[in-house]
């Protein structure tokens, strides 16, 4: 059985929230609790575009550390918390920054020597920002 939060810890987190001027993200897949005391719940990028236009100083992200950064990047003048520093997605920690990088240049290097058209598998930077 999860953990129930009494009225006492959920008055203690509005206190909190009051005091840092924080706004709690939490992703879709978080327990309803979780969802329960949050100001967002949804995907990542979204909640992540959603805390940006706040006026909320701190961001408290309910998920893992990929959806932490990209509300760091979106947010860079705001504090982001991630409440489980350990929080990991398998998927995003199957690449490297470097191996992606590797690939990346490949398949650029590969595109441009044998066709003035981008390769099947190429991206343009704004394609990539899209999914970032």
């Amino acid at each position: 059985m999860g953990y129930e939060m009494g009225d006492q810890l959920l008055e203690k987190i509005e206190k909190l929230k009051a005091q840092r001027n924080a706004v709690i993200l939490a992703h879709n897949y978080q327990p309803g609790r979780i969802q329960d005391l949050a100001d967002f719940c949804g995907d990542s990028l979204g909640l992540s575009i959603k805390a940006a236009e706040t006026d909320a100083q701190v961001i408290v992200f309910c998920g893992v550390q990929f959806m932490a950064e990209t509300a760091a990047i979106l947010s860079p003048q705001k504090t982001v918390l991630l409440p489980e520093k350990q929080a990991g997605c398998p998927l995003a920690d199957m690449i490297t920054a470097e191996q992606l990088r590797l690939s990346l240049c490949r398949t650029s290097i590969s595109a441009n020597m044998s066709s003035k058209e981008p390769a099947e598998n190429s991206y343009s930077g704004r394609d990539i920002a899209m999914y970032m």
